[in-house]
């Protein structure tokens, strides 16, 4: 549902973090990963990775790609010259930098599902329960937060009310969307800072014909 046809929304001041020249994103280091750039070489553990049920289940896809071209189209959107808007990382293992375990980030800085930038990820079910989730958040985050930003008073959009009710004038938000029930997403947001703000029942994106409860979680950056 667009934000600006929905009255859940209001018109508010937004910073708008400045982004690297796509051929630019840094390379950093957490205490077991590494967060580096997609490469067009990542294609088959992308593929991999989105072949997954499980890890496919909680995204708006809701399905396997079918054939590794399936997950091109997913992954050239993020490799320049076309990731101009997409703050979005591999996440390795130091040890095997070339094998892609996970990718995350924000997919589009200037729109959000409540009107914020917006973060995602996803992880080969292999690393589940071992923290990798939540250590890349973090580590991600440090980078978000690292960010140039253009004044507030250059743009305003239209957010949710619910994600500023305790919200500062010139400060800003983070968001992300968890489906009700996927506990595994809500304890790494929960353990990043991330409190949930609003819960809805949207139309579910990997079925059009069933209705799901959404959680809008948020954290001031």
């Amino acid at each position: 549902m667009a934000p600006f046809a929905n009255p859940d929304f209001t018109p508010h001041l937004i910073p708008t973090p400045i982004l690297p020249l796509s051929t630019d994103l840094p390379t950093v280091t957490t205490p077991r990963l590494l967060l580096r750039p997609l490469l067009p070489t990542d294609l088959a553990s992308f593929h991999a990775l989105r072949s997954q049920p499980e890890v496919m289940l909680n995204n708006p896809q809701g399905r396997p790609d079918a054939s590794a071209e399936d997950s091109l189209r997913h992954l050239s959107p993020l490799l320049p010259p076309n990731n101009t808007k997409s703050f979005v990382f591999a996440v390795c293992f130091k040890e095997t930098p070339s094998d892609l375990i996970g990718v995350g980030g924000c997919y589009n800085v200037e729109r959000g599902y409540y009107g914020w930038p917006a973060v995602g990820y996803m992880f080969r079910r292999e690393v589940w329960g071992q923290g990798v989730a939540t250590e890349f958040l973090r580590g991600w985050m440090g980078l978000w937060r690292g960010l140039e930003r253009r004044p507030a008073t250059e743009r305003e959009g239209m957010v949710h009310e619910l994600s500023v009710v305790s919200l500062d004038e010139g400060r800003e938000m983070l968001t992300a969307v968890v489906v009700e029930g996927n506990e595994g997403s809500r304890r790494v947001l929960e353990k990043c800072g991330f409190e949930r703000f609003v819960v809805r029942l949207e139309r579910d994106l990997r079925d059009q014909s069933k209705e799901v409860e959404v959680g809008g979680w948020g954290v001031v950056v």
